[in-house]
């Protein structure tokens, strides 16, 4: 429902939408939005990535534990996810239940239906006994524990307190003084930890803008999604498992699918600011030569001319619009 009533503006008024009221609800979208008419492409991509991401099944290289209650956001596990993005790899939250149920193999961190590379703690003061016990066993069986900051020392809860404690310390110190863990106190060595252990089916080098998320789609075929989270274009290169030989661009702007050239087991391109391409790789090829567009989505964009904005004024009129 919108009314339009002069004073109300280009928009109008409809419910939680005002040009007098505080706050704008963004969802309340209408034909009189300025926005409106790239709600159809917005819809269309919006659409693509989600069958991608659909598709198949999550993967992802790490597990980073998240205590129960705990807010994801909180500023304190900023420093280890960073690295585990800057190093190129791709993660996800763990939580107690899981940790006590995973099991360590020769292909890595089992969970359910999930293979993981390692587990990182990122700066976890208290954790659960039962869940420091479950992660000392798979440390000593191989798996890889990333400590940084500090290290859990105690348990969360007020059961027997000194005991507790006591043993939730000394089970940690055995995580960290195995051959594959390591506390780190600098996030720079953590990722540097983090990188010179084996990466997934497609992974980015170094690089602190990019994002990915990886998705399995069987048959030995593998999708990532990568994202530029800078403000400038930036160029970057992925590692491509030997085992995948055919790979492809995916275009979810345009629906546009490009062959992508593998070299030397390695994709390298150009994100714009805030771009983001998504790709896929198989043993084989998965599309034919005539469903394919030319060229390279990825491609150095290139400035044709700039103009510098040195001296200018910009003036904003309106029946709405504040003297």
């Amino acid at each position: 429902y919108r009314w339009k009533q002069p004073g109300y503006g280009e928009i109008g008024w409809s419910p939680f939408v005002s040009p007098y009221g505080p706050t704008n609800i963004s969802t309340n979208i209408s034909e009189a939005d300025p926005f409106w008419k790239y709600q159809f492409d917005i819809n269309v991509y919006a659409a693509r990535l989600q069958f991608l991401m659909q598709s198949g099944a999550p993967d992802a290289d790490w597990l980073v534990y998240l205590p129960v209650f705990d807010n994801p956001d909180d500023t304190r596990f900023k420093p280890a996810v960073d690295a585990l993005n800057a190093a190129g790899r791709t993660w996800e939250w763990v939580n107690d239940d899981l940790l006590t149920r995973a099991e360590w193999t020769q292909a890595g961190l089992r969970i359910v239906a999930m293979t993981f590379q390692g587990v990182v703690l990122p700066d976890i003061a208290a954790m659960p006994l039962p869940t420091v016990e479950a992660l000392a066993v798979l440390a000593r069986a191989g798996l890889p524990v990333a400590v940084y900051g500090q290290a859990p020392v105690r348990q969360p809860g007020f059961l027997d307190p000194i005991e507790n404690d006591r043993a939730v310390a000394s089970q940690m110190q055995t995580v960290v003084d195995q051959p594959s863990s390591a506390l780190f106190a600098d996030s720079h060595q953590l990722a540097q930890f983090i990188e010179d252990l084996p990466a997934g089916s497609i992974s980015y080098a170094h690089h602190p803008s990019l994002r990915a998320i990886r998705r399995t789609l069987g048959d030995g075929r593998h999708l990532a999604f990568v994202r530029n989270t800078a403000t400038q274009s930036t160029r970057f290169t992925l590692a491509i498992d030997p085992s995948l030989r055919a790979c492809y661009w995916l275009e979810a702007a345009t629906g546009n699918i490009y062959a992508a050239q593998v070299q030397q087991n390695s994709l390298t391109g150009w994100l714009p600011g805030h771009g983001s391409i998504a790709v896929v790789c198989s043993p084989d090829s998965m599309f034919a030569a005539g469903a394919m567009t030319p060229g390279d989505p990825t491609e150095e964009p290139m400035v044709s001319e700039v103009f510098p904005l040195d001296d200018f004024r910009l003036e904003i009129v309106g029946d709405d619009v504040p003297n």
